[in-house]
């Protein structure tokens, strides 16, 4: 065979396998992994308040002159009847504290008491200027779990006011007796049986923290958006004024050097919405019902001349259903109008 004859057959050998011998393989295109999450499923019962400052206490704690002692706040939660354990703490009784101030209470008349009560772990979630803004409780309760408190009120010298319950150990004389001539430890009733629950004690647990589905996630292969859904032609992750929806729910307030001009992109390096070791998105804590907010909070938000309300798909399509106690939350997703879309670029 002659030289140009053979270099002929070998060309059309490396067309046949698809290629030229010793050519590179063709670039592989990244794969993304898509999460949908609807406005509902956020982490019921499981992110508290401690009290209602700002909403049904009456008259409230004042937290400029009346402050939790964070190292004095401990958590509770009843267990089932049975043997009681090493662990357990024996006869405490949860009441309800509608002025926020341990006052007025009738303390022969308790929500719950039990025999065998548990102390729990938790997590402090701080706000930017180090205050307390809940207690995380590291996974979410049942519904017919109960959770009490107990902590201690100091003035801004440092000095007691007034204690919120009583801890084991330490308040033993504040005991009280109830029917049938048995002390019980008292505790703040933060959480009670689904059966029981009411406006005021429904508002104790936070409704705007959203699981990511995943943990240590890397930003640069992550995306959020939120779109609607319904079907027509434009495009779902905008409003009527072509703003995306993840800047109108407040979860792009900066750009991505951290300056205060939304970008058009979620805020990924702020810590304080984002936890991405944890994988859990915190929507702004005076942002309690994001799919459930006012024109004030949403115009707020969007920050621009450009973002309309009247007549568009936002106002008509909110979902209070799911931030009401009275609905049963299997029901929640029936409500859906709007939906969190992840994506993670493998």
């Amino acid at each position: 065979m002659t030289p140009a004859r053979l270099c002929l057959a070998v060309l059309l050998l490396a067309t046949v396998l698809g290629g030229c011998i010793g050519d590179p393989d063709p670039p592989v295109a990244p794969t993304v992994d898509k999460v949908e999450i609807l406005p509902g499923e956020y982490l019921d019962n499981r992110f508290f308040f401690v009290d209602q400052v700002d909403g049904g206490d009456n008259p409230g704690r004042n937290p400029s002159r009346e402050i939790i002692d964070l190292s004095s706040l401990h958590v509770f939660v009843r267990q089932p009847d049975g043997v009681l354990q090493v662990e357990d703490v024996a006869n405490m009784a949860a009441y309800l504290d509608p002025t926020g101030v341990w006052s007025g209470i009738n303390f022969q008349t308790p929500v719950y008491q039990a025999a065998r009560w548990r102390e729990v772990a938790f997590d402090l979630r701080l706000d930017a200027d180090g205050e307390m803004e809940c207690i995380d409780l590291g996974q979410s309760l049942d519904q017919d779990q109960v959770v009490g408190i107990c902590y201690d009120v100091l003035s801004p010298m440092d000095n007691l006011l007034y204690k919120v319950g009583d801890y084991p150990g330490r308040d033993a004389d504040n005991r009280v007796e109830l029917d049938g001539g048995e002390l019980f430890f008292r505790l703040k009733l933060i959480k009670p049986e689904w059966a029981d629950q009411s406006a005021f004690t429904f508002d104790y647990v936070r409704r705007n923290v959203y699981n990511l589905r995943r943990t240590h996630i890397d930003p640069t292969k992550f995306s959020l958006s939120i779109r609607t859904l319904q079907a027509d032609d434009r495009d779902p992750q905008l409003d009527e004024g072509l703003i995306p929806y993840v800047r109108v729910f407040g979860l792009d307030k900066y750009n991505a050097n951290g300056v205060g001009i939304p970008d058009n992109a979620p805020d990924l390096q702020n810590i304080y919405v984002f936890d991405l070791v944890k994988g859990l998105l915190y929507f702004p804590k005076d942002f309690a019902e994001p799919f459930n907010g006012t024109r004030t909070q949403y115009e707020t938000n969007a920050n621009t001349s450009g973002f309309f309300w009247d007549g568009t798909y936002l106002p008509a399509n909110l979902m209070p259903e799911i931030y009401d106690h009275r609905v049963n939350p299997a029901t929640y997703a029936d409500f859906s109008t709007f939906r969190i879309d992840l994506g993670y670029t493998q």
